[in-house]
């Protein structure tokens, strides 16, 4: 089993909300589908919520039945991934992204180039675009397997939203 599956083994209990939002700060609401193929191939369709931005926030990753499969914390010096009990520290961003996918992926990077409004940057080694202002399609071909991250932004704001229940 990979890294990737067993960090999203379902949590039985919700976190407390461990970031607090200011006024430029952030709240993504949407949905998620990230396919490795791997042998066997592996996908999670998961809804998230991000608060913050590319210096600092925190993203939760939900399951169909609203409690947090995970959630990650970052800022300038460290990134924390919480499953459940377990706790894990990274350098960065890309430090995670490189311990659940085996290659680096930086969402701070993936959060500018929502922000941006680009069409198609190149993201350390992710090719990134656009297929709608809401719907981000990032593809890593090498190494392989190919690992394919769909993002779609139900709503965005500046303000903080309400919880899910």
């Amino acid at each position: 089993m990979t890294a990737f599956a067993v960090f999203f083994l379902p949590a039985c209990a919700q976190l407390p909300n461990s970031s607090q939002t200011s006024d430029n700060d952030l709240l993504i609401q949407g949905r998620l589908s990230l396919q490795i193929d791997s042998a066997p191939p592996q996908v999670l369709f998961a809804p998230f919520e991000m608060r913050g931005n590319a210096l600092k926030g925190q993203i939760d990753i939900y399951s169909p039945f609203g409690s947090i499969l995970a959630q990650a914390i970052w800022d300038s010096e460290q990134a924390l991934l919480i499953n459940g009990q377990r706790r894990q520290v990274f350098a960065n961003m890309n430090d995670l992204g490189q311990k659940l996918l085996s290659t680096p992926i930086s969402l701070p990077e993936v959060i500018q180039f929502y922000q941006s409004k680009s069409s198609t940057p190149v993201l350390n080694g992710w090719v990134a675009k656009r297929e709608t202002p809401d719907r981000l399609v990032l593809d890593r071909h090498t190494p392989l397997p190919h690992i394919q991250l769909k993002i779609q932004i139900d709503s965005d704001a500046a303000q903080p939203a309400p919880t899910r229940p």
